[in-house]
């Protein structure tokens, strides 16, 4: 299982965030998929959900929220899909 917090992660996130932020082409295809786009850069996190989104004027969100083993959490109950980066739970997710 990938460690979501290790430090090596978050700098091998971060240098693809970089570049994700320079290529028009590359960024649409990452919010479009963002797991395949990570595999593409040998970047494999299973068991996780990806969040991404483009707010202009700011940085890409990008949050990865490891799943429950559980099923019907709570988190799963509340939320709905029209959510925005504002409403995730940040204790339940790994922010860049």
């Amino acid at each position: 299982m990938t460690n979501i917090k290790s430090y090596e992660l978050a700098e091998k996130i971060n240098q693809i965030l970089k570049k994700i932020e320079s290529d028009p082409d590359l960024k649409k295809d990452f919010l479009k998929d963002p797991k395949k786009c990570l595999a593409n850069f040998h970047v494999n996190i299973p068991n996780a959900e990806i969040i991404v989104e483009d707010h202009p004027g700011y940085s890409l969100y990008f949050s990865i929220k490891q799943k429950s083993n559980t099923e019907n959490s709570p988190l799963d109950i509340e939320r709905s899909d029209d959510k925005t980066f504002r409403e995730y739970p940040f204790s339940e997710c790994q922010n860049y």
